[in-house]
C-alpha cells in the first residue's frame, strides 16, 4: 500500500494570485464590464468599458459610479444601486450617463449582484452596452419613413390633381374632334382630313383612358376611394364589356367568346370599378394577342359560395418570373415594351378588385397565353334562394370507410396511412390524390381528381404535373413550395391556388407533404 503525498498548504499568496488572474480576465472579456460595491464606488473597470465611456481605465477604480451620470441622472443611479444590493437581485436597466468628453452616452446595463469573498460584502457586475447608436439610427429610420410617407402623399395628391387638370382639355379634344369627324359644320373637303381627326380623337381617348387610370390609382393609394355599392347582375355586365370591346377585337381579326354560368347570382359591387376591371384585363388580352387568337369572357359560382370572372387568351403570354412586376404599378415587361401603355391595367384591375375584398390570379407562362381569375367573396354574392352549393371550406368526413380508413379530416394525421391503400381505395377519397416523384414526374393520380380536373389516369401517369399536366403552377410559388421541401427532405405546406383546366378553372385547397418513401410527395386536393 502505497502513502499519498500529504497536500500542501496554501500559499499565502494565494489570495493575491487568484485576484490577479480575476483582473486579468476582466481586462480580456470584450464586453464593457464594472463591478460596484455596496458603497457605490467602482471597484473595477476593465478596459472595454474605459473605451466605452471614453475615460482612463486609472482614473475609474474608486470613483463613486453617480460620477459617470450627469446631475439629473446621479441620484436615481444611486437608487438603482441600492435597491439592487438590499434585495440581492440584480437587473436590466436604460441609464443616461455622461462620457469623459462630456459626450451623452445611452446605456444598456445589465446587472448581477455577487457575494465578494473575504467579507467584502455584496457587489454588483454590470454590463454596459452602448445603445445610442442603435437608437439614433431608429431615428433616422423612422425619419425616413416620415419622408417616404409625406413624399408618397405628395405624390398622390400631384397625381390627382395633374389628373383632374388633364381632363378638362382633353375632354374639349375629343368634343371638337367628333365635332369634325361628324362634319357637323360641313364637310372637311378630303379624306385625310377626316383621318388626322380619327387619330386624334383616338390618342386623346387612349391619353384620357391613362389618365383615368392614373387618377384611380391615385385615390387607391391614398385611401380615398369610396365604393358604390349596387347589385350588379354578372352576365349584363359581362356583355356590356363585351360589345364594348368587340369592334377591338374584330378589327385585330380576333374571336372575343363570352360565357356565363346558368342561373348565376348577381353581386353586391360597384358597378364602374367591376366594369373598369373588365375593361382593362380584356383590353390587355385583346392588345396582346395575334389575329386569328381566342380571347374569352367568362364567369362561374365557387364552391365556396364566391363568384369568379375568368378572362382568357391564346397570346404571347407572361413569363412566370416577369408576372410579380406585372402587378406592379408601372411594371412594363418583356415583348411588350413596345406597346402603347403605361403599365397600368394591371396592377389597377388587381386594387379595385382588392378593394372589394376579392383577389386577381394570373396564371400564365410565354407562349402558353394567360388565364386572369378575378374572384368575389361569397358575402357580396346575393342570395337568390337557390340551394346552396356544396362546400369543402370545412373538413369532410367520408361517408363510409375506405379500405376499412374512416378519414375524418382533410388534414390531419389520418392523413398519413392513406399512402398505404390499394388503388381503388384511393379512388373514392373525397379529395383528390397525386403521387409525385421528386422531379415532380406523376406517380398515381386518383379518380377523385380525374373527375374534377377532366384528364384521365393514363393520360397524366409518368408525365411532369408542373410543366405537361398544371402548366400554369410552372415556376410559380406552388412549385417552388414542393421544389424547397423536397431538397430539404420535409414537405408540408398548405396552399390555395387556381388551376386552369379546360373549360374549367377552379379554386383549390393544395396538402402538399412527403411521403413515408424515400423521394416521394403527395399532392391531396379540395376543390373549393
Amino acid at each position: 500500500m502505497t502513502d499519498l503525498p500529504p497536500s500542501k498548504a496554501p500559499s499565502p499568496d494565494a489570495p493575491a494570485a487568484d485576484a490577479a488572474v480575476i483582473r486579468s480576465a476582466l481586462d480580456a472579456v470584450a464586453a464593457a464590464l464594472v463591478i460596484v460595491d455596496a458603497r457605490r464606488r467602482i471597484v473595477r473597470a476593465n478596459p472595454a468599458a474605459a473605451r466605452l465611456l471614453r475615460r482612463r481605465p486609472q482614473t475609474l477604480d474608486g470613483q463613486p459610479a453617480a460620477d459617470l451620470a450627469g446631475p439629473s441622472e446621479a441620484a436615481r443611479l444611486d437608487r438603482l444601486i441600492d435597491r439592487c444590493i438590499a434585495r440581492r437581485r440584480g437587473g436590466r436597466f436604460g441609464l443616461k450617463l455622461t462620457g469623459g468628453d462630456g459626450t451623452p452616452l445611452e446605456i444598456a446595463a445589465d446587472a448581477t449582484v455577487f457575494e465578494a469573498p473575504s467579507g467584502a460584502g455584496a457587489h454588483l457586475a454590470v454590463s454596459l452596452t452602448d445603445i445610442g447608436p442603435r437608437r439614433r439610427m431608429e431615428a433616422e429610420w423612422r425619419s425616413a419613413g416620415e419622408r417616404a410617407s409625406r413624399a408618397s402623399r405628395a405624390k398622390t395628391a400631384f397625381l390627382a390633381n395633374v389628373s383632374h387638370e388633364l381632363r378638362t382639355p382633353l375632354n374639349a379634344i375629343l368634343g371638337f374632334t367628333d365635332i369634325l369627324r361628324l362634319e357637323l359644320f360641313g364637310p372637311l373637303g378630303t379624306d385625310r382630313y377626316r383621318g388626322y381627326a380619327r387619330d386624334i380623337h383616338d390618342s386623346a381617348a387612349h391619353l384620357l383612358a391613362l389618365v383615368d387610370d392614373l387618377l384611380d390609382l391615385s385615390k387607391i393609394e391614398a385611401g380615398a376611394t369610396v365604393l358604390d355599392e349596387a347589385t350588379v347582375d354578372v352576365p349584363i355586365l359581362l356583355g356590356d364589356v363585351a360589345r364594348m370591346l368587340e369592334g377591338q377585337a374584330a378589327a385585330r381579326g380576333i374571336v372575343l367568346e363570352h360565357e356565363t354560368q346558368d342561373g348565376l347570382p348577381p353581386v353586391r359591387a360597384d358597378r364602374r370599378m367591376l366594369r373598369q376591371v373588365l375593361l382593362n384585363l380584356l383590353g390587355n388580352a385583346i392588345k396582346y394577342s395575334d389575329a386569328e387568337e381566342r380571347v374569352g369572357l367568362s364567369a362561374l359560382r365557387l364552391a365556396d359560395g364566391g363568384l369568379a370572372i375568368v378572362v382568357s387568351d391564346t397570346g404571347i403570354g407572361i413569363a412566370v418570373a416577369d408576372q410579380e412586376r406585372a402587378l406592379r404599378p408601372y411594371g412594363r415587361i418583356g415583348p411588350r415594351l413596345d406597346s402603347r401603355g403605361a403599365g397600368l391595367g394591371l396592377p389597377l384591375a388587381k386594387a379595385l378588385i382588392e378593394r372589394h375584398g376579392g383577389r386577381l390570379f394570373l396564371n400564365s407562362d410565354v407562349g402558353a397565353g394567360t388565364s386572369i381569375f378575378v374572384t368575389l367573396p361569397a358575402d357580396r354574392v346575393i342570395d337568390t334562394g337557390d340551394d346552396p352549393l356544396r362546400t369543402f371550406t370545412e373538413p369532410q368526413p367520408m361517408l363510409q370507410a375506405v379500405g376499412g380508413l374512416t378519414v375524418a379530416r382533410f388534414v390531419g394525421r389520418e392523413m398519413d396511412e392513406i399512402e398505404s391503400l390499394k388503388a381503388e381505395d384511393l379512388d373514392r377519397l373525397p379529395v383528390g390524390a397525386i403521387k409525385l416523384d421528386a422531379t415532380g414526374r406523376v406517380l398515381s393520380y386518383n379518380a377523385t381528381e380525374s373527375r374534377f380536373s377532366g384528364l384521365s389516369p393514363r393520360a397524366v401517369l409518368g408525365r411532369d404535373f408542373f410543366r405537361d399536366i398544371a402548366p400554369c403552377t410552372a415556376g410559380s410559388v406552388f412549385e417552388q413550395t414542393f421544389r424547397d421541401g423536397m431538397a430539404r427532405g420535409k414537405l408540408d405546406a398548405l396552399l390555395e391556388y387556381v388551376f386552369s383546366f379546360p373549360g374549367r378553372p377552379m379554386r383549390v385547397a393544395v396538402h402538399m407533404r412527403t411521403g413515408r418513401e424515400p423521394g416521394v410527395a403527395w399532392l391531396f386536393v379540395r376543390w373549393i
